[in-house]
């Protein structure tokens, strides 16, 4: 960890990070205080939107807790093969990682969406902190404790870890891969840190297969940084370490269905609908909805039954058939297609529009019929969730990316391009990769977290240099 400057000034210059006399017991309580701070945030979010959070991404939901119940009764075979394999590929839709952790909750507090989304919300609590220690081994101890707080209050990721859904949770090993990549620029224990970024990569993959290729991008990261004469034998951990832990599902997709298939199925629909939903005048012939692309399925080659799943019967043809129809709308429109990449680049960067704090508390009656709490307790609570509104109102595009940008140009500036790269190293990577495809905010949450610490370059560098001019002003005075 590097030193702080000992000055007067609110903050020093980016390149000059923690002071030694943040002891580690300092250092654990500010780590402690950021948990249970963003914990309150995310807490307070659920307990006044739980009534429109319970309902949202249901479907999907009830399709990873199909999955989960079979695991959990033990029939291991039906998890990991389907009924009907090779035919029905529908197992192959998503990763089996969120199915994995339901199974356990299953198994330990039974069917308990309150056990799972507290889960949730304890793994982006424990995010916060990693952010702030990224941001305390690139920048320094005030950004690091002003992003912490900026993602500890971001309406976008508490409400997020609220859904019953893997997204969230992908992210915090993404987050501890950068992490100790960080680490790893120093001698010290370099292999075991690069091994462990690389498996938390590959664990990541176990729940959202949006970051296959990530471990490439973080490799790029050694090759710039690391000093010549060690960059290959500290690239192999890395991407070793991630391939091992996809491995497992590669393996499995290959001996069950009898195709090299990474993770799981499903870039084949997201191409055909991504390109659908810039095609505004159909001119290309692809489908904007499920429901759509499924009856031209069954129409394409008439087969009614075609018009019921994505992945039965025959899933993993008719997924590389839709690759092909994708990439064949992509080769006679090249030119559109790169102006689509760009604009839903673009998207990435927004920031989603998500209920914030709203009406009034909840509270569970005898008869677990859920209803307005008006006790005492409950006004009082209402005036910390005032200020959490308002705060949170802040969180929009038209504040937030400005502000990112203006971090990211201070950067520059000061020529901080190592701690930058590790920065934007995760966004640039869902935006390159991404890009290709259709997204959805979900799918590049991770994207937030980094922008967040970019906002918090932004605002200690106006804080030091409005320090700074009042300064100036005093000192003019004295003369």
């Amino acid at each position: 960890m590097a030193t702080e400057n000992q000055t007067n000034q609110p903050d020093d210059h980016l390149h000059v990070a923690v002071s030694h006399d943040m002891s580690r017991r300092r250092l654990v309580m500010t780590c402690v205080i950021l948990l249970l701070f963003a914990l309150g945030v995310r807490l307070m979010v659920w307990q006044y939107n739980r009534a429109a959070i319970a309902p949202v991404m249901s479907s999907l939901t009830a399709g990873y807790k199909d999955d989960a119940r079979i695991l959990a009764r033990g029939d291991l075979r039906l998890f990991l093969r389907g009924p009907d394999p090779p035919s029905n590929a529908t197992v192959l839709a998503h990763p089996p990682g969120y199915s994995i952790l339901m199974a356990a909750v299953f198994l330990i507090f039974g069917e308990s969406d309150f056990a799972l989304r507290l889960f949730q919300i304890f793994c982006d609590a424990i995010s916060v902190v990693v952010v702030f220690l990224i941001g305390l081994e690139l920048t320094s101890k005030r950004i690091a404790l002003i992003a912490g707080a900026l993602v500890a209050f971001s309406p976008q990721l508490a409400y997020n870890s609220l859904l019953l859904l893997p997204d969230s949770l992908s992210v915090l090993p993404i987050l501890f891969a950068i992490y100790l990549l960080t680490l790893a620029r120093s001698e010290s224990r370099r292999w075991l840190n690069l091994a462990t970024a690389g498996a938390m990569l590959g664990l990541s993959c176990w729940l959202r297969p949006n970051g296959l290729l990530l471990s490439l991008f973080a490799a790029a990261l050694i090759m710039f940084f690391f000093e010549r004469g060690h960059r290959f034998q500290s690239i192999v951990p890395l991407v070793g370490a991630a391939v091992l832990l996809i491995a497992p599902m590669t393996i499995r997709n290959l001996i069950v269905f009898d195709h090299f298939i990474p993770i799981s199925l499903g870039s084949g629909l997201n191409l055909i609908e991504g390109i659908a939903d810039y095609d505004s005048a159909g001119t290309l012939g692809m489908q904007k909805t499920d429901m759509e692309l499924l009856e031209k399925e069954a129409q394409l080659y008439n087969r009614a039954e075609y018009g019921g799943s994505f992945f039965n019967p025959v899933g993993v043809q008719r997924e590389r058939e839709r690759v092909a129809r994708g990439l064949s709308a992509i080769r006679s429109q090249p030119f559109w297609f790169i102006g689509v990449m760009i604009r839903r680049s673009g998207s990435m960067l927004r920031l989603e529009r998500v209920p914030v704090i709203s009406g009034s508390p909840l509270a569970v009656t005898s008869d677990f019929q859920t209803t307005v709490d008006n006790s005492i307790s409950a006004k009082l609570l209402r005036i910390p969730a005032i200020i959490l509104k308002t705060l949170q109102k802040l969180f929009i595009t038209a504040v937030m990316l400005p502000l990112a940008l203006i971090g990211l140009f201070v950067l520059v500036k000061e020529k901080r391009t190592q701690e930058l790269a590790f920065l934007i190293v995760v966004p640039v990577y869902f935006i390159c990769v991404q890009s290709l495809l259709h997204t959805e905010y979900r799918y590049v949450l991770a994207i937030q977290y980094f922008l967040l610490v970019l906002v918090a370059v932004s605002l200690n560098s106006v804080n030091r240099e409005a320090w700074q001019a009042a300064h100036m002003r005093k000192v003019k005075a004295a003369k």
